[in-house]
């Protein structure tokens, strides 16, 4: 779907492919099997929604955690890098390399 909806198209700049009929066509006919691909998945995901439970927010604490330990994981990853790029920095300050 995102080949012939986005990447396909833009192939028509090219005035080589632009100027064939036939590949014109087939470039539409892939946009049109897109548009009704994605109505055919939106609607036969409306009509299985037997996953869900009851109430709908049974996950809510495990999506909260989720979220605070991402934001907990993505300040560390940050900081240990911005401590290696003080480090490299500070080396290259003194002139000396120790390992």
């Amino acid at each position: 779907m995102f080949f012939s909806a986005l990447i396909l198209p833009f192939t028509l700049l090219i005035k080589r492919l632009a100027s064939k009929y036939w590949y014109v066509l087939l470039v539409a006919f892939c946009m049109k099997i897109g548009i009704y691909f994605e109505r055919f998945v939106i609607i036969t995901t409306s009509f299985h929604r037997d996953y869900q439970t009851e109430n709908g927010n049974a996950g809510l604490i495990e999506t909260i955690s989720y979220g605070i330990g991402i934001l907990f994981l993505q300040g560390i990853i940050i900081a240990i890098l911005t401590l290696g790029i003080f480090e490299i920095m500070k080396r290259k300050k003194t002139g000396y390399n120790t390992v």
